[in-house]
């Protein structure tokens, strides 16, 4: 909704070398080569199978491959690989930053705004909640240790949403903050956030109870999922994809996707999909033909040359 699409934005249009329409480079591109690769996969793969997992709500923080998951970790044989079709270019991306994001809830004391010394403005604490994380942003990006694999190469921290107040003469006894943290496969968000907590505990909760002691701030975990680490366990995988994209080089990605949970089961994972996560989310959202073209190849040589066996530590 409010997006100026030109085409229907839940129909496939095709213009030019392009396809448009919702979701078609992230990732129903992918998917679609996929349907139409299966003849071939039935055909060429003779020893090793290829699964077809089709998850949901990927964008609300990988909600839906979970029960998944749980099925393969209980599994007495789990997959080999998983490939995951993100756009990438067609280009393999071995590593991502892993999320976390939070929606925080002042709870403070209304009153009328000529006596602010009554009452506890909630805006007021999460502003400075807002002002601690961009510190904390700030020091990430001085001090840190930088990966300039990644762009940026470093851990963020963003607030994506402030709000609060319901008049201005009124002190406001609600505010929320929806923040998000991007580390980088080296870095510990648990840390972060265990910073962020103990300054809303010590600082704000603290200085909000000395007026009223019903204040105070709820957490609430919106999103959750883990980064994508380029391992040693996963080079065969690296070297059978680039194979098939006909490409050395491999990649690393700002936004997250499935892989960091394939791989905390013991399952390697690259991601390698048609399109560019540039066209995603926006009006007019295209995948190039040439893309859907390279991807079909792409599929049809990694079946051809899945490998029968593994070394047992499939390095």
């Amino acid at each position: 909704d409010g997006q100026p699409w030109t085409v229907p934005p839940f129909e496939m249009t095709r213009a030019s070398d392009r396809v448009f329409g919702r979701g078609t480079a992230d990732m129903k591109g992918f998917i679609a080569a996929v349907l139409a690769s299966v003849p071939h996969f039935v055909r060429s793969c003779k020893e090793v199978p290829i699964h077809l997992a089709f998850s949901y709500d990927e964008e609300l923080g990988c909600r839906g491959v979970r029960g998944l998951l749980r099925e393969l970790a209980a599994a007495p044989v789990k997959p080999l690989a998983c490939i995951i079709g993100e756009p990438t270019s067609m280009q393999v991306a071995v590593a991502h930053k892993g999320k976390k994001a939070y929606r925080c809830c002042v709870k403070g004391l209304a009153g009328h705004s000529a006596l602010t010394h009554l009452g506890v403005n909630a805006v007021d604490f999460a502003a400075e909640l807002v002002t601690f994380l961009r510190r904390t942003q700030r020091d990430l990006r001085m001090h840190a240790t930088l990966d300039h694999d990644f762009d940026p190469p470093y851990t963020t921290v963003h607030t994506g949403r402030l709000n609060g107040g319901i008049a201005l003469n009124v002190i406001p006894d609600h505010a929320e903050v929806e923040f998000e943290i991007r580390n980088l496969p080296s870095d510990n968000a648990d840390v972060i956030v265990q910073s962020i907590t103990r300054y809303m505990d010590n600082e704000l909760v603290t200085t909000m109870r000395e007026t009223f002691a019903g204040s105070g701030i709820d957490w609430q975990q919106l999103v959750d999922y883990p980064a994508l680490s380029d391992q040693p366990a996963a080079n065969w995988l690296r070297e059978l994809a680039c194979a098939a994209a006909e490409r050395e080089d491999v990649r690393t990605l700002a936004f997250g996707t499935e892989g960091g949970l394939f791989q905390s089961i013991g399952i390697p994972a690259v991601v390698c999909g048609p399109g560019s996560i540039e066209q995603g989310h926006k009006a007019d959202e295209y995948v190039e033909l040439d893309q859907l073209s390279k991807c079909l190849s792409f599929l049809g040589k990694l079946s051809m040359n899945l490998p029968a066996t593994l070394p047992d530590n499939r390095s």
